[in-house]
């Protein structure tokens, strides 16, 4: 319960995680003492798991890894998987679960600047969670606003780490190695916790039929050559100050299709589309706008097809890790430690950031902002030595 061990690089949500723990290990003491006496934890009386992922594309992502493994230790378990309505689509595609339960939870919406309340929901929502009665909870994230809905759900055994606070909510408490900074390590730390020998550490996305044949309409329809490197590039990212500059991306696209002639697609959302358009103006020939024209099951089907990822620190870095490509991610203000991918043929290009660590919550120093000091040759040498590797495999 002190501020320094929470993993929050925002020392404000430090001390009120520390605050907030010292009371509720007061308040739940009796209830603690209570878990540990009679709350046993026995694997093989498992029968219902509910998971908790209650955030964003990404932080999905990387804990597919984690669910596959689960799913191996209880085989004969009625698993649920709990999400944000945004990841819905995805999870309903995981074959390790039965059911998936979308929980727009109340904390989660604020901060995706839904600030309305909306009671009833919140008291459906955690009637609903009661009504599976879960033997266990795991809560991946392992975060007090996670944490929080997994007590209300009833389960009657709850797993997760309390690097950021909820521990006092748990039963059962997974390590939480300071040494360990990788977030996709910490899903299988959780998934230890719970008995699970985890054999394979890699991610897992499933790609349907269906959407391999639209990108290869796709692809067809645009013309777009299939005897060469297919680089696909996600330009933007959620928070704006993550996204290297457009005008960056740009000159990247056009150096690479003059050096090498290889066709370059860009993806992105509805949303987006004007961003993603200015940089194919500025670019010129070669480069593809692809903005709005996939679902994100479709996108998933395209990066699996490509010869090289480009993107920021953004959820689209970990689709491209999930199927091991040669990716460039670039970071700048996020901790590439956490969030980065470290396998052969993935490299991570950082931006000189003057305010790390850095709380991510906006922009504290435009005039020097870390992603626009990245250098569009830094990137370029990184994109040529990945296509040089290609070559020599493909």
């Amino acid at each position: 319960m002190f501020p320094h061990k929470y993993e929050s690089i925002n020392w404000k949500v430090r001390w009120l995680l520390s605050a907030v723990d010292a009371v509720g290990y007061v308040l739940f003491a009796p209830l603690l003492i209570y878990n540990k006496l009679f709350r046993r934890y026995d694997p093989g009386q498992v029968r219902r798991i509910g998971i908790f992922r209650l955030d964003q594309l990404g932080d999905f992502v990387i804990s597919t890894g984690a669910l596959r493994e689960i799913r191996h230790r209880f085989p004969d378990a009625h698993i649920t998987l709990i999400v944000t309505s945004p990841n819905k689509g995805l999870a309903e595609t995981c074959p390790f679960v039965d059911e998936v339960v979308v929980y727009d939870n109340f904390f989660f919406r604020r901060l995706r600047g839904d600030r309305g309340l909306r009671l009833g929901h919140e008291v459906r929502s955690i009637a609903h969670l009661r009504n599976l009665r879960f033997d266990l909870g795991i809560d991946l994230r392992s975060d007090l606003l996670s944490i929080i809905p997994m007590f209300f759900s009833g389960a009657r055994i709850r797993f997760a780490r309390r690097g950021r606070g909820g521990g006092f909510l748990l039963t059962h408490v997974a390590r939480n190695p300071r040494c360990i900074r990788s977030e996709v390590e910490k899903t299988f730390l959780i998934a230890e916790a719970v008995g699970v020998e985890v054999r394979d550490k890699s991610l897992y996305l499933p790609v349907k039929e269906e959407d391999s044949r639209f990108v290869d309409d796709y692809l067809k329809r645009k013309k777009v050559a299939r005897d060469k490197t297919l680089v696909v590039m996600a330009p933007c990212a959620h928070w704006v100050w993550r996204a290297w500059p457009p005008g960056k991306f740009a000159e990247l696209c056009r150096r690479l299709v003059e050096k090498f002639g290889l066709p370059i697609l860009l993806i992105g959302t509805n949303e987006e589309g004007e961003v993603i358009r200015g940089i194919v103006e500025q670019a010129g020939k070669g480069v593809v706008n692809t903005a709005g024209e996939f679902t994100l099951a479709q996108v998933i089907a395209l990066i699996s097809k490509c010869g090289m990822f480009v993107g920021n620190d953004s959820g689209m870095i970990h689709i491209a890790a999930a199927f091991r490509k040669p990716q460039v991610q670039l970071f700048g203000p996020g901790p590439p430690e956490s969030f980065g991918h470290y396998y052969d043929g993935a490299k991570v290009v950082l931006g000189p950031c003057p305010c790390q660590p850095c709380v991510q919550t906006r922009c504290l120093n435009t005039e020097n902002w870390c992603m626009e000091r990245i250098p569009v040759d830094e990137v370029f040498q990184a994109c040529s030595d990945l296509i040089a590797g290609v070559s020599k495999t493909g």
